[in-house]
């Protein structure tokens, strides 16, 4: 199975992908990385769950 998720580096987006990459699902990721929080955050996020079976695809 695989999900999209959309704000995939915002806190609600990241919490969303990683409950389901530890249920073995594999997740796409949309987001425009906007500076809205600190782009560093959003950028540490995306490695982080790039460990797992995430893609990202940067808007």
């Amino acid at each position: 199975m695989k999900c999209l998720v959309t704000g995939a580096t915002g806190f609600v987006g990241m919490c969303t992908c990683l409950n389901l990459l530890n249920k073995k699902i594999k997740v796409i990721g949309v987001d425009n990385l906007n500076i809205y929080y600190d782009k560093n955050l959003k950028l540490d996020r995306v490695k982080n769950l790039k460990k797992k079976n995430f893609y990202i695809y940067k808007k």
